[in-house]
């Protein structure tokens, strides 16, 4: 029916590749919003194991039990930065 009118049939084409590039647009976002957020992931992940490393030499230093990797990864980053700056707190304290 519609490839009786030349002008109909042009519109129906004209629609049908406008929406075929939006749900490549839309795809292609995904895909982006998927791959930065696995990097900021990556990079969380790495601050995390830095502050963890920081955390288990500053134990050491103080003789504290040193915590292990996988007990202090499991904490959430603003806890794991609140226990290392108390424990600079506590190496800026002790006595000489």
């Amino acid at each position: 029916m519609i490839s009786k009118s030349s002008e109909d049939f042009q519109y129906y084409e004209d629609r049908l590749k406008f929406m075929r590039d939006e749900e490549a647009k839309l795809q292609a976002a995904q895909l982006e919003g998927e791959m930065l957020g696995e990097k900021r992931g990556e990079k969380r992940g790495e601050k995390r194991g830095l502050i963890a490393g920081h955390i288990q030499g500053l134990q050491a230093v103080l003789n504290d039990e040193v915590s292990g990797e996988t007990t202090l990864l499991a904490q959430s980053q603003s806890k794991l930065q609140a226990q290392l700056a108390e424990l600079q707190e506590r190496l800026r304290n002790r006595p000489a």
